[in-house]
């Protein structure tokens, strides 16, 4: 019983996350302007996005950073992070 509900709150988190990280690139990608209860609530779940470049200042660092330049940023620090959380397990179990 426990863990059916269990699971049924991890789909529904599942859900939510996928849904901040798709709303909240829809913004940037399209220039959307949503109403500002919508923005509040966006901005809300800005930290499920893996957007690292207004942290680092890559744009304003480099002047050739464009869109497609953010958009493999944006796209290969989730794979970077997983693959050194997955060598940093792999030294805890081994």
């Amino acid at each position: 019983m426990q863990n059916r509900r269990l699971r049924k709150y991890q789909i529904t988190l599942k859900a939510l996350t996928s849904f901040g990280q798709i709303v909240g690139s829809v913004g940037f990608n399209c220039a959307i302007s949503f109403p500002p209860l919508f923005e509040r609530a966006l901005a809300l779940m800005r930290f499920l996005s893996f957007d690292i470049t207004p942290a680092l200042g890559l744009s304003c660092r480099l002047q050739s950073f464009d869109y497609v330049d953010k958009v493999i940023s944006v796209t290969l620090f989730p794979l970077v992070l997983c693959g050194i959380l997955g060598v940093a397990y792999m030294a805890v179990v081994a």
